[in-house]
């Protein structure tokens, strides 16, 4: 394995721990805050986000643009829905936590070489090349 794709390897495991560490705080804010009865939707999301970063993470560039999409929607969801309301203090804070990362995550999931080099090195070996 070239250096370039040890490098995305590493790239592409940080980038996916610092999102799923994100996806658990905001589980966790979202029930001392809202409470657990609505919490079905927020598993339903993250699970969705883990399995779409599983394909991704074996090559597959429809869940890398999957990915990339939820991510982008999840930003402008965020500043329409949240930034722009009437949200203050702990919740405002993560929220700009929360569209500062989702705008990052795709940004740099699309645009880092060594993710790419490490991306086609994993297409061509689940396809035996």
């Amino acid at each position: 394995m070239d250096e370039s794709v040890r490098q995305g390897r590493r790239e592409i495991i940080l980038l996916f721990a610092a999102g799923l560490t994100l996806s658990l705080l905001i589980i966790v804010v979202f029930i001392i805050k809202v409470g657990s009865q609505n919490l079905f939707p927020q598993i339903v999301r993250t699970t969705l986000t883990v399995l779409l970063m599983v394909f991704t993470y074996q090559g597959s560039r429809i869940a890398k643009w999957l990915l990339t999409g939820s991510y982008l929607f999840g930003a402008v969801f965020i500043f329409q829905n949240q930034l722009m309301g009437s949200v203050s203090g702990l919740m405002f804070e993560l929220y700009v936590l929360m569209f500062g990362f989702y705008c990052f995550f795709p940004l740099y999931l699309q645009l880092s070489g060594n993710i790419g080099k490490f991306l086609d090195d994993q297409k061509s070996r689940h396809n035996g090349n």
